[in-house]
């Protein structure tokens, strides 16, 4: 409706779920319900849906959705919600009921079996309203080593890996058995890593500070050495199939002269020479936190080191999760590592808007904030672009955050797999066909 607090929803006609029963209006009244309530499996999903204020019936197959506010993530968290057959759920607490374990839906494929810590297998659901998928079945191989993992795929057992782990990439993409039969495939996920800044308190609340600090972290270092070339340097959430899905700016260049100047314009300088930058008798003093992950080491060397050679005081306080997080929730630093991991076309407000649940730094700025409403007021995919490059050129000036890297792993498809295309990270597995292996 032009008001943009209603929306009213016809079902698609002969849509059946997998044992046969019609999809109905009173299905979907129910998903959504479900999810938006205060037992939800999904909290997440819960509090995307917190505008909806009421799900109506209006025939058969007609629904009506009524929002406290226009809100874009609202339409957006709908396309999440999965439809559930009400007749087979009925009442209780939805996260518990044993039909998880062999879900009915109404997609192209359809629940055939699944053996716990080994496999699920689906198979073509010959009912589907659309196009029928060429594969009869689709099996998700659960195999935690990742060597025998290779050794299934040369023996033709698995036509897809996800994604290669550092240790076996880049030697395995060209080793005997494989080069021969697999080409290398790429699925974007929506994650970043960055470090989170106090705004709250010196010196971090001056963006001359936090764009230096920007400025001092060699990205390109990080994703070759910490990550084995598996990541990508970033300028921020935003890029094609990103938290921010649109274009994105040139991520931050390692420049130790710029940043430089901007310390000296902001007053920090190492007027005694013994390599600590000082303002008056204050010493550039960062409290930065790190979790106990070996596997981040590297990360955090290339990003610690950088802020120590350009003057930086740096104390490290490594620690477990729980110490981290009560750290950060008292403001008790003034740098932590951290990752965001979200979906594509995210809500960015928590992250970067004044209040936000993730903004944890205290980050507080109205020009963010309200290119974050804008941006939520916003439906259309290409004006919804233009929004989130204007989101993503405010927080490159005003450095909420400093971003790091984003995952760029590489997997492995077999070459008798036609017909997948990704998509901002995902492809369809309806549209891929199967020749015979040879």
């Amino acid at each position: 409706m032009p008001s943009g607090l209603e929306l009213r929803f016809r079902l698609r006609d002969r849509v059946t779920f997998h044992d046969g029963r019609p999809f109905s209006a009173v299905d979907a009244q129910f998903s959504l319900d479900e999810a938006r309530s205060s037992h939800a499996p999904s909290t997440r999903l819960a509090n995307l849906l917190a505008d909806v204020a009421s799900v109506e019936l209006w025939g058969p197959r007609d629904l009506r959705i009524t929002l406290r506010r226009p809100s874009a993530g609202v339409v957006r968290a709908l396309a999440e919600v999965p439809m559930l057959p009400a007749h087979a759920y009925g009442l209780g607490d939805l996260a518990r009921n044993p039909r998880n374990r062999a879900p009915i839906g109404t997609g192209p494929f359809k629940f055939h079996r699944w053996e716990k810590g080994v496999e699920i297998v689906l198979q073509r659901n010959d009912s589907y309203w659309g196009k029928q998928p060429s594969a009869e079945e689709l099996v998700f191989l659960i195999e935690p080593d990742a060597a025998q993992a290779l050794l299934r795929a040369k023996k033709g057992e698995i036509d897809l890996v996800p994604s290669l782990i550092r240790e076996h990439y880049p030697e395995q993409l060209s080793t005997p058995g494989l080069v021969e039969s697999f080409s290398p495939i790429r699925l974007r996920p929506p994650r970043f890593r960055y470090v989170l800044v106090n705004a709250r308190r010196p010196p971090m609340d001056d963006v001359r500070v936090r764009r230096a600090a920007a400025l001092l972290m060699d990205r390109t270092r990080i994703a070759r050495d910490a990550y084995h070339g598996l990541a990508r340097p970033i300028a921020g959430p935003a890029w094609p199939g990103g938290p921010g899905d649109g274009p994105s700016p040139e991520p931050p260049a390692f420049d130790p002269s710029a940043a430089a100047r901007l310390l000296d314009e902001a007053g920090w300088r190492d007027g005694d020479k013994d390599g600590v930058r000082e303002r008056g008798r204050e010493k550039l003093r960062i409290v930065f936190l790190v979790a106990s992950d070996a596997r981040t080491d590297a990360e955090r060397e290339v990003v610690v080191g950088g802020l120590r050679k350009a003057g930086f005081l740096v104390e490290v306080r490594q620690g477990e999760r729980a110490f981290l997080m009560n750290r950060l929730r008292a403001g008790d630093f003034d740098a932590a590592v951290m990752e965001f991991r979200g979906r594509v076309d995210d809500d960015l407000s928590p992250l970067v808007a004044t209040g936000g649940s993730l903004n944890l730094g205290g980050f507080s700025s109205p020009t963010v904030d309200a290119a974050c409403a804008a941006l939520d007021r916003t439906w259309e995919p290409e004006a919804r672009a233009s929004r989130v490059a204007e989101l993503a050129r405010l927080l490159v000036t005003e450095m909420p955050f400093i971003p790091l890297v984003a995952p760029d792993p590489v997997g492995l498809v077999q070459r008798r797999v036609k017909g997948l295309v990704v998509s901002d990270g995902w492809f369809s597995a309806a549209d891929v066909t199967l020749e015979p292996l040879r």
